[in-house]
């Protein structure tokens, strides 16, 4: 990794969220190829003159066909191991306005909508953390 460029390793995030009278529910997709029990939601690296958050909302439009109002102030940041090391993720929540019938990736993964609950439970990467940071801070809210 000491051989890549400080922007090939900035990596984004989105929660995709629908939040509605029945609670928080997540928008997850399975990984590049698809894996059925693979389930993240979306992240990718910052694009060139970009802000990490406008990224984080292009992966979530390209990787799991929704549109929506990202946050801009990042609501987590966690280690993802990629190319022999770690890279750091910031992560951004989301709110799904359109979930899109067809989309860039829609062949390469498998999209779910879930409560944040069985989210927590699917997720099996180092992104349950996130997870659990979400469901602590909406309970502490309520």
């Amino acid at each position: 990794m000491a051989n890549q460029p400080d922007w090939l390793q900035q990596r984004s995030a989105a929660i995709p969220l629908i939040i509605d009278n029945d609670g928080i529910k997540v928008v997850l997709i399975t990984t590049k190829p698809k894996k059925n029990d693979n389930w993240i939601f979306p992240k990718g690296q910052v694009e060139l003159n970009m802000t990490a958050f406008d990224s984080a909302a292009k992966e979530a439009f390209e990787e799991a066909g929704v549109i929506g109002q990202i946050n801009p102030v990042q609501f987590d940041e966690y280690q993802h191991k990629k190319w022999g090391g770690n890279m750091s993720v910031k992560v951004y929540t989301l709110e799904v306005s359109q979930i899109l019938d067809q989309w860039p990736e829609m062949r390469d993964r498998h999209r779910q909508i879930v409560s944040l609950e069985n989210a927590i439970d699917l997720v099996q990467s180092v992104q349950k953390n996130t997870l659990i940071k979400l469901k602590q801070k909406h309970f502490n809210t309520i």
